[in-house]
């Protein structure tokens, strides 16, 4: 067995597409409930529409209920609500895994349980302490892209995808360093709040000599803005140039996954400019900001369901 048979390009595409359900399952419920009301009618849809795929089917059950018991603002006992969301997120996924014909799918499948059960332990509330733990499924993401990425460089004889394709992975590991410098900036030693007491942190707060790791990151944070941006670019162009090589029949598949790429770059080099979203900032508690970052992931999520199914 060689490497590209480890790495098949069609198992990397559906882990990369099951990791961006994950993330839409892993939006905290409170003050969410626009992005949440929006996203049970698409899961809706959805279900009524994809009929060739028990596992698909069973994803949007579990989008679904999560969304639907999100909007309903029902305040139980953190263990009531833990229980409640193990039954109605996870139980459609172990129905899927059940179900599934594939042993990666399984594994895959799995993974996605493991990735959302801390949403299932921090029950309804939404905090920056937990902010990481929320974040599990982000970074599943990343890791699937870069491998979704290499995998196709090893799939293909075309020297200027196999090239193009490396520079996606080389640029999705980038963006996975500035995540893990997020995890860092969570759990490092920093200044409580601003000076003026507004709670926002600047650079005249504090001394690099006082907290050496906190000003190391927001160090990076500010180098890596650009650069974020400039990521996103170079994953949108591997679509982009699929969508060249297919002579623009891709076109249902690339042009929403170039936009997603674009839209990914530019969220997350904003988040490095403002440098105080822990954990990399998933989401935000801010609602217009999240129907950005909602809006984002649902295209992602459709784009990377439309590129497996094509494989």
């Amino acid at each position: 067995m060689n490497i590209k048979q480890l790495f098949p390009l069609k198992n990397q595409a559906e882990l990369c597409f099951f990791s961006s359900v994950a993330v839409l399952l892993s939006m905290p419920s409170y003050g969410f409930s626009t992005a949440h009301v929006i996203l049970a009618i698409l899961s809706v849809i959805s279900f009524f529409c994809v009929k060739d795929s028990i596992v698909v089917r069973a994803l949007c059950v579990s989008v679904c209920l999560n969304s639907t018991y999100s909007v309903l603002d029902l305040y139980y006992d953190n263990i009531i609500n833990a229980l409640i969301l193990l039954v109605i997120v996870v139980g459609p996924i172990v129905y899927a895994i059940i179900k599934a014909g594939e042993v990666s799918t399984r594994v895959f499948l799995g993974i996605i349980i493991l990735t959302i059960l801390p949403r299932m332990w921090n029950g309804y509330s939404y905090s920056f302490d937990t902010n990481t733990l929320l974040c599990l499924s982000f970074y599943l993401l990343i890791i699937s892209l870069i491998f979704l990425f290499l995998s196709s460089a090893l799939d293909t004889t075309d020297i200027i995808t196999r090239y193009i394709s490396l520079g996606a992975a080389i640029a999705s590991a980038f963006i996975l360093f500035v995540a893990v410098i997020g995890i860092i900036y969570e759990f490092c030693d920093q200044p409580k709040s601003g000076k003026f007491g507004y709670g926002i942190i600047s650079e005249y707060d504090f001394t690099p000599e006082e907290y050496p790791l906190y000003a190391a990151c927001r160090n990076i944070f500010s180098f890596s803005t650009n650069w974020v941006f400039l990521a996103g670019i170079i994953m949108a162009s591997y679509f982009g140039y699929l969508l060249k090589r297919s002579k623009m029949a891709l076109s249902g598949v690339c042009i929403p996954a170039i936009l997603s790429m674009i839209g990914f770059g530019v969220m997350y080099g904003a988040n490095t400019m403002f440098a105080h979203y822990r954990g990399f900032g998933l989401w935000n508690e801010a609602d217009d900001v999240v129907l950005l970052y909602f809006a984002e992931y649902v295209v992602l999520t459709y784009s990377l369901y439309k590129f497996y199914k094509k494989l």
